[in-house]
């Protein structure tokens, strides 16, 4: 072989693992990797050897540079690859001396851009990078020089394990891909961890700031009660023990004050820790509530998108990236030349000769080494794909416990609401029993309860606004364990919580049918405190029309007191003779004196509706069933009369029998009809049968849901409409709850109570039901009466 032959054939034999490893191999995809923003897309494309997409990505959105440490960071990486120079030091994160984030989206965006934890997981990603840059090129041949000075003479060497550049360098290349995915799965499960822990602090924050304005309200009571105690104990009126309950009451509210400072202090810390912002620095954030949609299968939305699993399956593949390595390291054989020679006599002849050799490396007991290292290769794998499974169970019971959370918090929340309304119940039941002086407790006795009672409510209602707190936290922990992106959570503005009324945050309506107390201003304040201690926000009022002509001023100053206490106001007419054609035009002239009277007066003196009770059920015909229909069909067309004659100006709403939604096979359909040409409907659904009018009243709902129109329940505080001994707060506890049941029919507006006098007789007197509570089995043939 010539000296320029053996050389090439060298060249050729060493250049082999050169070309190979610079060949670029395509990177597996990972699972579940968040590439919705910008950001994530360039990392991605970054591992993948895409620099050029990195870059663009980076640039070419607006401001994903600016402010975002983690796109800097990239980005330095990206140019000293491109660039072929050394990645720059890393630099200290500048002073955030922005405004404060005030919104819990801008807080995750802060979160994303500057949290060290987050950047670090980028220079993982970084590090993993030029490790397999490392893998692809590290098998290139070796040269090296030799001297010999005795005797005299150079070698050259130039060195290719031919094995290792051909067999071994796919399994280091598969090593490096393993542990570039494993820092994929790492920055994902890293971002997931850092944004849940910022939405919790950021929850934690809300609920310490809500609870923190109702307990001072709570302290502020309890020291008004301290100081009632305290001035009547001096004067020997109560015990001074009364002052020591109060003190105790001021201690308990205090320390719940502490821990709930020291909760809001450590979740506001625990942000601006996240955020890379000074510890202590101010964060005003709006209350805004995270708009959480939890996926319809939460176990498979799981199984599917969490990141932990994608670390799981990285840690695989790195450890049969191991396995596969460890089956290529032996035997190793290298390929050598040397150029020159020397004879040893001393003489120069270092331009004479070549010499090519092969090298093999084989370790002693060659087979007991390989079987112990493919041994602990093959127990990294079983360990890696363990850990897989266990991920998965672990998921699933993350998935379990997080739905078990959701379900006892909405309980919790459900008892706390419930007793929240009884002790708000109990305070407005006295408080009127007290206003009407019907309690035989002492001046100062009334004083004491009414404190104590008052301070019950407030307590109650705060437990209530924890346990509603907790729902919703329960509600998040369970969309992120279902996989919901916490970075892609939308937010909307929260509704202050009002305090809880006894319809459950429904309406409530009362029928008046005496309306004499008009043009009588004590009666007038009597039955507006009344309403608003009863927690009315509708009053239907039967208006003569004398009172719509000659008592007008009288009647626009009752509305405007109305008005001003948040309290609407319906003229209650009807007449059962107006469903006959004869009769209807009365009750055209009746609601043109409503529309003069609503056109002179001023814009806070006018009715807010024409409430129509028109009743053909009460006329000696309608036991004839042939009459029915042309009763009924007359109530249809004088009702359509007058919607026509109202065009619009003013709503009309009327009172129908629950059981018209039992006619189902009467033809033309009465109840659509009539819902269509009235603004809203108030069904008559009165009786002890509960079970019975819940059912017709679900009926006549569906009915008219097609239509759009809302409808209120009407029930009756008669002592013949209610079950024995019926306590005021057990009546409370069913107009609630009757509400609560019915909501899922249709725009429920709420409850109507029959009427003033019978709910007076109720509430101050205690009058207990005189019907049996029957099953809807016993009554199935019964028929409500009207009013």
């Amino acid at each position: 072989m010539t000296l320029r032959a053996a050389w090439r054939a060298a060249c050729v034999l060493a250049l082999a693992g050169l070309l190979g490893a610079c060949a670029s191999t395509p990177l597996p995809p990972l699972l579940a990797f968040p590439d919705r923003e910008p950001f994530e897309q360039a990392l991605l494309a970054y591992a993948q050897g895409q620099t050029d997409s990195a870059t663009q990505t980076l640039q070419q959105t607006d401001g994903a540079t600016a402010g975002d440490a983690r796109a800097q960071d990239l980005l330095a990486a990206v140019r000293a690859e491109s660039e072929h120079r050394r990645l720059p030091p890393l630099g200290e994160l500048a002073a955030d001396t922005g405004p404060a984030p005030t919104t819990p989206a801008a807080v995750l965006a802060t979160v994303k851009a500057r949290n060290l934890d987050l950047r670090a997981a980028v220079y993982r990603v970084i590090e993993a990078r030029a490790r397999l840059r490392e893998a692809k090129v590290s098998m290139s041949p070796e040269l090296s020089l030799m001297t010999r000075f005795y005797p005299l003479g150079i070698l050259a060497g130039l060195t290719q394990s031919v094995y290792g550049g051909l067999v071994e360098r796919k399994a280091m290349i598969s090593d490096a891909e393993s542990e570039l995915l494993a820092a994929l799965a790492n920055y994902a499960t890293t971002r997931r961890a850092v944004l849940a822990d910022a939405l919790e602090q950021y929850h934690r924050l809300q609920a310490g700031e809500a609870q923190a304005g109702a307990l001072a309200e709570e302290l502020a009571a309890a020291d008004n009660f301290r100081v009632q105690m305290k001035t009547l104990a001096l004067g020997g009126n109560v015990l001074r023990t009364r002052v020591f309950e109060a003190q105790a009451e001021i201690a308990s509210a205090q320390s719940s004050a502490e821990a709930v400072t020291q909760q809001v202090m450590l979740a506001r810390s625990r942000l601006n820790a996240l955020m890379q912002r000074p510890v202590e620095a101010a964060l005003p954030l709006a209350a805004q509530a995270p708009v959480v949609m939890v996926p319809e299968d939460p176990q498979a939305a799981a199984r599917q998108g969490r990141q932990e699993l994608a670390s799981a399956r990285a840690a695989v593949l790195k450890a049969t990236a191991v396995r596969a390595r460890t089956d290529t390291l032996t035997p190793d054989i290298s390929l050598r030349t040397a150029w020159g020679q020397s004879d040893g006599k001393n003489e120069r002849s270092i331009d004479r000769g070549f010499t090519i050799s092969a090298l093999f490396k084989v370790p002693v007991l060659v087979v007991p080494l390989r079987r112990a290292r493919l041994d602990r290769a093959e127990a990294l794998v079983a360990q890696a794909a363990l850990a897989e499974e266990d991920a998965f169970q672990q998921i699933a019971l993350d998935v379990i416990d997080a739905q078990g959370g959701l379900a006892s918090a909405r309980k919790a929340a459900e008892a706390s609401e419930r007793r929240a309304l009884v002790a708000e119940d109990q305070l407005k039941v006295r408080g009127l029993r007290t206003d009407a002086l019907v309690e035989e407790l002492e001046p100062d006795e009334l004083l004491v309860r009414e404190a104590r009672d008052q301070l019950r409510a407030l307590r109650s209602r705060r437990e209530a606004l924890i346990a509603h707190y907790a729902v919703e936290r329960a509600n998040l922990q369970l969309a992120l364990a279902s996989a919901v992106d916490p970075g892609a959570i939308p937010f909307e503005t929260r509704a202050p919580l009002a305090r809880l009324s006894s319809a459950g945050g429904a309406g409530r309506a009362l029928w008046v049918w005496r309306s004499s107390f008009i043009g009588q201003p004590d009666a007038v304040r009597e039955l507006l405190d009344w309403a608003s201690a009863s927690g009315l926000d509708h009053l239907f009022v039967a208006l003569k029309p004398s009172q719509l002509t000659t008592e007008r001023a009288a009647l626009a100053a009752f509305i405007e007191q109305a008005h001003a206490r948040g309290v609407k106001i319906h003229a209650l007419a009807g007449d059962p003779a107006w469903v006959r054609p004869g009769k209807q035009d009365n009750a055209l002239r009746h609601l043109e004196t409503v529309l003069a009277f609503n056109r002179d007066a001023s814009d806070t003196g006018r009715l807010d509706a024409l409430h129509l009770d028109i009743e053909p059920q009460a006329l000696r015909d309608w036991d004839d069933s042939d009459a029915q229909e042309d009763l009924l069909e007359g109530l249809v067309a004088v009702v359509q009369k007058l919607a026509k004659a109202a065009d619009g100006q003013i709503p009309l709403y009327a009172d129908l029998p629950v059981w018209l939604a039992k006619r189902d096979g009467v033809e033309p359909p009465v109840l659509p009809k009539l819902a269509r040409a009235l603004s809203g409907v108030v069904f008559m659904a009165y009786g002890a049968d509960r079970e019975r009018l819940d059912a017709q009243l679900r009926k006549a709902g569906q009915q008219i849901a097609a239509t759009g129109r809302p409808w209120w329940i009407g029930v009756s505080a008669a002592a013949s409409d209610r079950c024995p001994d019926e306590t005021p707060e057990q009546f409370e506890n069913a107009l609630r709850k009757l509400t609560t049941d019915l909501s899922e029919t249709g725009p429920v507006l709420g409850v109507a109570i029959h009427d003033l006098d019978r709910y007076r007789a109720l509430i101050l007197d205690k009058a207990p039901g005189t019907a049996a509570c029957r099953s809807s089995a016993d009554s199935a043939n019964s028929r409500d009466n009207a009013p």
